[in-house]
Order: structure tokens, then C-alpha cells, then sequence
């Protein structure tokens, strides 16, 4: 930012935000993190 000139760092679309959550749950669903929280009370 500094180097640009800029003084608001880029920030993501809503779009973009959403889809990384998508990712980021399914990442966990998928090593199978999410349903051991759900099982001991997380």
C-alpha cells in the first residue's frame, strides 16, 4: 500500500469472501475436523 500511494489496502468482494468460506468448510468437512468439534461439544 505504502509503496502505491494508496491509503485503503484492496479488500475482497462479498463474492470472493463467500467462496473461501465454501473452501474453507469444505476443507474441514473433508479431513473431518468439523464433525470431530461438533462431536466432543465444540
Amino acid at each position: 500500500m505504502k509503496d502505491t500511494g494508496k491509503l485503503i489496502a484492496p479488500v475482497a468482494d462479498w463474492q470472493t469472501k463467500r467462496r473461501w468460506v465454501k473452501e474453507a468448510f469444505a476443507a474441514l468437512e473433508s479431513a473431518g475436523l468439523y464433525r470431530w468439534v461438533r462431536l466432543h461439544g465444540g
